[in-house]
């Protein structure tokens, strides 16, 4: 499969678009699905394709692309802050379903408010 059409510029890995790594995983789980029976097939492909496009999308944050494209102590501290503070939304989501909506809302503000 080709490329994407265009390129957002922002990276999966240093020197790896973050675009091409979304698309290239979600080839390679397709391409690991045609291995199984086709009802499996049938029932995991349009759920896994997905989980391989958004797997990484946390890496088009401000804070992780400056982490990313600079070696700066300052960037992987506020990657942590938010790794962290990611990894507390998930425990509380599982117990409380009712908050997801407003929590959501914080995650993608989250990154403006580190940042600052």
């Amino acid at each position: 499969m080709e490329g994407p059409l265009f390129s957002s510029n922002l990276f999966s890995h240093p020197n790896k678009i973050l675009d091409e790594h979304l698309i290239n995983v979600a080839n390679l789980i397709e391409f690991f699905l045609r291995d199984k029976p086709e009802p499996i097939q049938k029932k995991l492909l349009p759920v896994a394709k997905i989980a391989g496009f958004t797997h990484d999308l946390g890496k088009a944050t401000r804070s992780f692309q400056d982490y990313i494209t600079s070696n700066s102590k300052e960037g992987a501290k506020k990657l942590n802050i938010q790794s962290f503070l990611l990894f507390v939304l998930i425990i509380f989501v599982k117990h409380k379903q009712k908050m997801i909506s407003y929590l959501s809302f914080v995650m993608l503000r989250l990154d403006d408010i580190i940042a600052t």
